[in-house]
């Protein structure tokens, strides 16, 4: 197998020990339309605090409260993965809009393969498309795409620099970037695996490209998106 590995950097926090208590495996009930998925453990770390006063919780309640009061609502989501969570929300906003399952999946094969398209990235930042012509070098199937995201803790070192022995060993056998145009990396034919942190855009270009998804959730809402594709595909691999 090939690798192609894309790096990025972020606040650490705990992540290594509050999944081992057993009391994380607790259903939570209280939250209309997932009362039999949700565990404690998939609740984002910014809303599993010991003082409901905490500035950061009340930050997101606040937040929270304000979108009931929007003219209309655009989720970045699909009827099919959150179906009883959307009819909630919309008991509480006026309208509600949504993108559909089909993402313009054609034209990201098209412009994988150099063929001009009305595909455009919605990347904020800057995409390192030379993984491209590296990706076009390999066999079929044969590249496990593997996502870090912006975790600092990834790889051993002070977090700033990439260890020299890493990059040494992937010059070997893959390829290293800052960046990369995901939705093209991901429906490339050469790419037979996704190793992801389970972020919401990597879960959903996942599930619509197809291709076979390694999860390894770390912060964030990560943890209740893998909650979300272990639902939806009803099988995952962690």
């Amino acid at each position: 197998m090939r690798l192609l590995i894309v790096d990025g950097g972020n606040k650490n926090e705990d992540k290594l020990t509050h999944w081992k208590r057993k009391e994380m495996d607790l259903l939570v009930t209280s939250v209309p339309g997932m009362e039999n998925l949700l565990r404690r453990r998939d609740i984002p770390a910014f809303c599993r605090v010991e003082d409901v006063n905490d500035p950061g919780f009340q930050s997101i309640k606040t937040e929270t409260k304000r979108t009931a009061q929007a003219t209309a609502l655009i989720l970045n989501t699909f009827e099919d993965l959150e179906g009883p969570i959307l009819d909630q929300i919309r008991t509480h906003s006026q309208s509600l809009l949504h993108r559909p399952l089909t993402l313009p999946f054609e034209s990201i094969k098209l412009k994988a393969k150099g063929i001009e398209s009305s595909h455009h990235s919605s990347s904020f930042w800057k995409e390192d498309n030379t993984c491209i012509a590296w990706l076009d070098s390999q066999p079929p199937k044969s590249v496990i795409y593997i996502l870090v995201g912006d975790r600092p803790d990834s790889v051993i070192g002070d977090g700033n620099e990439i260890p020299v022995e890493i990059e040494e060993g992937t010059r070997l056998r893959g390829l290293m970037v800052e960046w990369v145009p995901q939705e093209l990396v991901l429906g490339h034919e050469s790419v037979g695996a996704f190793f992801t942190h389970s972020g919401w855009n990597s879960t959903l270009e996942g599930i619509v490209i197809g291709v076979p998804m390694l999860c390894w959730p770390y912060e964030g809402s990560s943890y209740m998106n893998l909650n979300r594709l272990i639902e939806f595909l009803k099988s995952t691999v962690l």
